[in-house]
């Protein structure tokens, strides 16, 4: 967490999961969107910026943030005129829990949510320079991200919009299986959601034998 700046110091974002049972989905998204003002005031009472931060400070900027991420990814995305709904993608629950088959207040139960890049760009990530885009997504699977894998230990992935399938390299993960979950925007007009859902549903036919042998092996482990 300690950058050579310290005027920098953050934690990665954009990461969630119950971790009281062990999950073997793993879904990554692109990047984090425009920080909570609630978040940037919890993390600047922890640890006020241009000085290091300490071990104890670290684990208390983890817990607030998935404290936060908790009223933001699960409650925040059953609450269709909320400010949290806002800050995470609504179509995100639709998306997983058609594809996986379950209801969207259990998606949390199944999968780890992560990011492929963990900081707030300036522009959307797909509006930078090739050379930028690439650079942040390269240092941040290093840093970050792989890391992520090999403690999470995933059977299968899911990411969540052409960049990131394009970007992850996915051949490095084998045996882990690695599908791209079709991505829809906000602004999408009615036969759009259709042709996105009628994708969800096939992509649910594709990979349901392998969706359904991991719902069996956590449900006998829980």
């Amino acid at each position: 967490m300690n950058l050579p700046d310290c005027n920098n110091c953050c934690i990665p974002r954009d990461f969630f999961g119950y971790f009281q049972n062990p999950k073997k989905i793993l879904v990554i998204g692109i990047n984090p969107g425009k920080m909570l003002k609630s978040e940037i005031r919890e993390y600047k009472r922890i640890h006020p910026q241009g000085i290091k931060i300490s071990q104890e400070e670290a684990e208390q900027l983890v817990e607030v943030h998935l404290k936060l991420a908790e009223e933001t990814f699960q409650k925040g995305m059953h609450i269709q005129d909320n400010s949290l709904r806002l800050s995470f993608h609504k179509d995100f629950p639709e998306a997983v829990s058609k594809v996986l088959d379950i209801k969207p207040e259990e998606i949390f139960d199944y999968i780890y949510y992560t990011t492929m890049v963990k900081c707030q760009t300036k522009r959307p990530l797909q509006k930078l320079k090739l050379k930028d885009r690439e650079y942040l997504i390269k240092k941040c699977y290093e840093l970050h991200l792989k890391p992520e894998i090999n403690l999470l230990k995933p059977e299968l992935i899911l990411t969540y919009g052409q960049i990131v399938y394009d970007s992850l390299p996915w051949r490095d993960l084998i045996p882990i299986k690695v599908f791209n979950l079709p991505r829809i925007w906000g602004e999408a007009s009615y036969g759009q959601r259709k042709i996105w859902r009628d994708q969800l549903d096939v992509m649910r036919n594709n990979i349901s034998p392998i969706v359904e042998k991991i719902k069996a092996e956590m449900k006998s482990v829980s």
